[in-house]
């Protein structure tokens, strides 16, 4: 009896576990026999997508019933001729969802859902249509920027909804061909993706090595897409207070800030220098700043409120001053052969009288004893020192726009010392 037990608790035990097994592998609901799944990539011109990666997912309804990717079936490469294939058993009760990127697997994807379903013993076939992003960039003049490097990010909104990007939200570094474009495949806004709003970010560094960036670049989900980009510009001329054009000038930018006092130089931007024909050209996000041009003794000529207009060449005149210096000599003392002058400026306490200040620099005569100096805006006195230590002067006011003139005479009536009160 008791042999006839243990037998009889075998055969209940075997036979339990066989019947799991079966369940386990027989699913009604999947097909006995694989089936294909061919899929096509085109763009909306019906150019064939080659080189994109794809996977195929069961689909599954997160809490809020709306659809997400459940256990991956598998993927691929797509081909030269814009498909690829895979074959498995599909379960034909079950929704596939499908993902397919370029760049970026988790950002700037796409990802189609409640398309795609199996019936046994049938292969499946799907295209799919991405709109192409062409990127097309100019310089301030219009021109291509062709061989041109740039980047590209999924924008981010921060706490006050404002955008902004940071170095994990790069999808891809990018270059114009000789063409001047480049075309990218990233996806437009989806509502079944958190976070995925189908709005990117550009940035390239200009001519001068500037960062630009260009936010809320939308792409549509229906159509190819163009977005043409011209990088801001600044171009110009420099001359004197003659109109003669000034030429190897050196220009520089600067953040233009606003202080206790007025306006005030911020950081340094960038600098260059003019042409042989007197003329600029630059390339720098729009916005207003100060632009600066050195004068004959490197002190900073400013130029407030120069405003530089979004996505166009913007065109700046520049006219310093001129100040021409002269020496003669109307007692008789003589002049030596290689005679100059030295620059200092003016200070003031009331508006009214003024008093040596700071030593500019020397001006240096030609033969015929005159010379044409640039100089920031101010007042000044042009001193010659005479035999025993003399000195003689003139004071004058120089401005932007103007020619000034600043003779020196070597006479008596012309005698200055350091004390020596100026008024205009």
């Amino acid at each position: 009896m008791f042999w006839r037990v243990i037998v009889l608790a075998s055969v209940i035990f075997i036979g339990a576990l066989g019947a799991n097994s079966v369940s386990a592998a027989t699913d009604p609901n999947i097909c006995e026999k694989n089936s294909q799944f061919f899929l096509n990539l085109k763009n909306f011109s019906g150019q064939v997508l080659s080189g994109l990666k794809y996977e195929l997912y069961e689909q599954r309804k997160d809490i809020n019933g709306l659809p997400i990717a459940g256990t991956k079936i598998g993927g691929g490469t797509i081909d030269v001729s814009g498909q690829a294939s895979l074959s498995f058993k599909p379960d034909k009760t079950k929704t596939y969802a499908l993902k397919v990127w370029e760049k970026r697997s988790d950002l700037g994807e796409f990802w189609f859902f409640d398309s795609i379903r199996f019936v046994c013993n049938y292969d499946r076939t799907t295209t799919k249509y991405l709109p192409a992003f062409r990127i097309v960039l100019r310089d301030g003049q219009g021109k291509l920027k062709r061989n041109y490097n740039f980047s590209l990010y999924a924008q981010q909104y921060d706490a006050d909804g404002n955008p902004f990007f940071e170095s994990s939200d790069l999808i891809t570094n990018l270059k114009t061909n000789g063409g001047g474009q480049a075309t990218i495949y990233v996806a437009s806004y989806n509502p079944y993706r958190i976070g995925q709003t189908g709005t990117y970010i550009l940035s390239a560094k200009d001519a001068g090595g500037n960062n630009s960036v260009v936010y809320n670049v939308q792409i549509p989900n229906d159509q190819d897409y163009t977005f043409s980009y011209t990088f801001s510009s600044l171009s110009g001329e420099i001359r004197d207070g003659r109109k003669k054009l000034l030429v190897n000038r050196e220009i520089r930018l600067y953040e233009q800030l606003s202080g206790e006092g007025g306006k005030e130089l911020g950081k340094q931007l960038l600098k260059t220098k003019t042409t042989t024909s007197g003329r600029f050209q630059f390339e720098y996000p729009a916005g207003t700043y100060a632009l600066v041009v050195l004068d004959d003794f490197n002190h900073e000529n400013i130029f407030w409120n120069t405003t530089i207009k979004a996505r166009v060449n913007n065109s700046k005149k520049l006219v310093v001053n001129a100040v021409k210096f002269s020496l003669a000599d109307t007692q008789g003392e003589g002049l030596s052969k290689d005679a100059s002058l030295k620059l200092y400026t003016l200070t003031t306490d009331d508006g009214t009288n003024y008093y040596r200040d700071k030593e500019v620099g020397t001006v240096k005569l030609s033969a015929s004893k005159t010379a044409y100096y640039s100089l920031i805006p101010g007042t000044y006195l042009a001193v010659y020192v005479g035999k025993g230590g003399r000195e003689y002067g003139r004071y004058f006011r120089a401005a932007n726009g103007q020619l000034n003139t600043a003779p020196v005479t070597v006479n008596v009536k012309y005698k200055v010392d350091p004390d020596k009160i100026f008024r205009f």
